[in-house]
């Protein structure tokens, strides 16, 4: 986790910082009353700590169903992110987009490279493990 001086060094480097709700709790193994506080509450606080608009959500562990989605258009936000490898075309749903994670000890530009040009595999081997764990 970052704290506010953390965010405010990070986006002085250059970094755009944007939104991950106000805790890191499954969105959608929350009470739906809960969802507002913890999606607009998320992005207010963030906002109110670094004076810029926040228009990004990456949903905490990428889950999300159609009640998150639409917290998430309703508290301003213009886009969401799952988890699930992938690239982003014209189209997809603005509240359910793939992204090409970057961790931490990774080589950049493959890393990078591999996760664009073998998207769909991972994201294959991906719903692979979801199937086989949740049965």
């Amino acid at each position: 986790f970052v704290n506010t001086a953390q965010m405010r060094q990070m986006e002085t480097a250059g970094f755009d910082i944007q939104g991950h709700t106000n805790h890191h709790k499954i969105l959608t193994h929350m009470d739906p009353t809960e969802l507002p506080d913890a999606i607009l509450g998320g992005k207010t606080s963030m906002e109110g700590i670094l004076g810029e608009p926040i228009n990004y959500l990456a949903y905490p562990g990428g889950f999300n169903d159609m009640l998150v989605q639409y917290v998430t258009k309703q508290s301003g936000y213009k886009m969401a992110f799952t988890v699930q490898p992938g690239t982003v075309k014209p189209g997809d749903n603005l509240y359910a987009l793939n992204r090409l994670a970057v961790f931490q000890g990774d080589t950049p530009y493959l890393s990078f490279w591999l996760r664009l040009h073998c998207a769909p595999l991972i994201k294959y081997t991906w719903a692979l493990r979801d199937t086989l764990r949740d049965n």
